[in-house]
C-alpha cells in the first residue's frame, strides 16, 4: 500500500513537471534541457498503470510535448512513452501524431519499429532529413 501511495505522489509529480514544461511557451526546446524532458518523459512511462484515473490525460500530455518539441530525439521518446502505456487511449495518441504532416519518415519508420516490436529499447534515428521510410535502419 505504501508503495503504491509513493508511486502515485511520484506520478502526479511528474505530471506536474511535465505540465509546467508545456505551458513554458511555444518551443520547449529554447527553455528547457531535452535530457530532463525525455527523463521525464521515461519515468512518466515507468509508472503509469495502464487503465489508470488519468489514463486520457497522461498521452494528451504527451501529444502536447511532442508539438511544442522539434527534438527528434525527444519526439521518439514521446511515442516510446505512449506504446510502453499501452493503453487504448494512448494507441490511439500514437496513431494520431503519425498522422501529423510534421512527422518524418525516420521518426514514422521508427513508430512502426515501436509498435511492432515493442518498446523495450529505442531505434536509433540514422538521419533526421531521411528522405523515405525505406532509408530508415533500425536495430
Amino acid at each position: 500500500r505504501l508503495a503504491g501511495l509513493a508511486r502515485e505522489r511520484r506520478t502526479r509529480f511528474v505530471v506536474a513537471a511535465m505540465e509546467k514544461i508545456v505551458r513554458s511557451g511555444p518551443d520547449i526546446d529554447t527553455a528547457w534541457d531535452p535530457a530532463i524532458v525525455d527523463g521525464y518523459l521515461d519515468e512518466l512511462a515507468d509508472l503509469r498503470v495502464p487503465g489508470g484515473p488519468d489514463d486520457r490525460t497522461v498521452p494528451g500530455l504527451i501529444e502536447r510535448v511532442f508539438a511544442k518539441t522539434s527534438n527528434q530525439e525527444t519526439r521518439l521518446r514521446c511515442l516510446a512513452c505512449l506504446a510502453r502505456l499501452s493503453s487504448p487511449s494512448s494507441r490511439e495518441m500514437l496513431g494520431r501524431l503519425m498522422e501529423r504532416p510534421d512527422v518524418s519518415n525516420s521518426l514514422r519508420s521508427a513508430a512502426e519499429l515501436l509498435q511492432a516490436n515493442g518498446p523495450a529499447e529505442l531505434p536509433e534515428i540514422p538521419s533526421l532529413d531521411a528522405p523515405s521510410a525505406a532509408s530508415f535502419r533500425g536495430k
